[in-house]
């Protein structure tokens, strides 16, 4: 197959969205396909290149300042350069198919690619381009002008697609809600997970070490809910820490806050780090915590049950078809500090549930290794193009 796939966001630009497009592209550069992704540029990066295989073609956005954080203004003009470029490669390299990741920013580009060209466009949708309780005005889920505008848009974009898939059974159901007249077939296909190369599979639960450390990874914004983690840490017991890694426009918040609670000494923020140091910090950590108000589904859990951390969770969202409460994780209500206090805790004095969740993790997340998730997106392909 030859295939354009859209993405505002593709690393290092962006979060789990991108890594996740990532992942796919260059397993079906990997297969033998040909693969052309079309994404935002940023200063230092090339305007086109080549990186294992996959061609990168990038478009200028309006006030995109930071890598893991996009402007309002970039995501309103993506559409507006994307598209003539897109058109350019459409029409030079005659794609098969088109992936749209995202209904929006990405949707509208995919879509009117398609009807200019007569190309298919399948799209994934991932989560936060659908429901956001922290912007939930700035989805389709809202209320006002801009949520209306952008659910006119995705319904549009539904009626126009050969195929809708998503990232999990809590993104379907959200999407479906939001559909008028007859609901489409939609596919659920989990994101895929590309192992690091390098192993950093935990040896062992028990440490030597005086501290009991808690991990998190992610953007820094509020549906992230770190602020309820933060008040749930104090609560804890003083040989608790905590390490987030990340960065985003709600760090200097969360540092007010920690100092509020006064558990600076408690608490570590990394900033952005690198794929190997993050591994390194999952590895010397004692338990992942998520305690996001809702995510579409989660590589950062993924992440941490490849190296086999014991995991609590808030239980709002598609990471709830990776995780099972008291078999793999605990998993907790959004926005419960005594609650998220409680699980962690229920971990932290017991040994052996910490060895059964870490085991159980190492092999729950084989099934979403990226070769066996590009499966299930080469036969939607497939089943778009007939």
């Amino acid at each position: 197959m030859n295939v354009l796939i859209l993405n505002y966001e593709y690393p290092p630009v962006g979060g789990g969205g991108g890594v996740a497009t990532k992942s796919l592209a260059e397993e079906m550069v990997r297969r033998g396909h040909s693969v052309s992704v079309l994404t935002t540029h940023m200063h230092g990066l090339a305007w086109h290149e080549e990186s294992e295989g996959v061609k990168i073609y990038r478009v200028p956005v309006l006030f995109r300042r930071s890598q893991q954080t996009a402007s309002l203004a970039s995501l309103f003009t993506w559409p507006f350069t994307s598209i003539p470029i897109g058109l350019i490669l459409c029409l030079r390299f005659k794609f098969d198919i088109i992936n749209t990741q995202f209904f929006s920013p990405t949707g509208p580009t995919g879509y009117i690619l398609s009807k200019l060209t007569g190309i298919p466009n399948c799209i994934y949708g991932h989560g936060a381009d659908i429901y956001d309780p922290a912007r939930i005005n700035k989805t389709p889920s809202g209320r006002g002008l801009l949520s209306r505008l952008l659910l006119r848009s995705l319904r549009i974009q539904v009626k126009g697609a050969e195929g809708i898939a998503v990232q999990s059974n809590d993104t379907k159901m959200r999407l479906e809600a939001l559909l008028d007249g007859a609901i489409p077939k939609i596919t659920v296909i989990p994101l895929p997970f590309q192992k690091p190369e390098d192993n950093f599979e935990k040896e062992q639960i028990h440490k030597s070490h005086e501290t009991f450390n808690l991990i998190s990874l992610g953007r820094i914004v509020k549906r992230k809910g770190y602020e309820y983690l933060l008040r749930a840490l104090q609560k804890l017991p003083e040989d608790i820490t905590l390490t987030i890694v990340g960065d985003g426009p709600e760090k200097s918040k969360l540092e007010g806050i920690t100092k509020e609670l006064e558990i600076m000494g408690r608490v570590r923020f990394t900033g952005y780090v690198s794929e190997k140091e993050k591994y390194k910090l999952l590895k010397s950590s004692d338990c992942y915590v998520l305690s996001s108000l809702h995510e579409g589904m989660g590589i950062v859990v993924q992440e941490a049950m490849f190296v086999g951390l014991p995991i609590v969770a808030t239980n709002n969202g598609g990471q709830n078809d990776l995780l099972e409460d008291t078999w793999n994780a605990l998993l907790v209500p959004p926005k419960s500090v005594e609650k998220l206090a409680e699980a962690i805790m229920n971990v932290y004095n017991d040994t052996n549930l910490q060895i059964e969740m870490s085991k159980r993790n190492r092999e729950a997340i084989r099934e979403y290794f990226v070769d066996e998730v590009v499966n299930q997106y080469e036969h939607y392909f497939l089943r778009c193009i007939k």
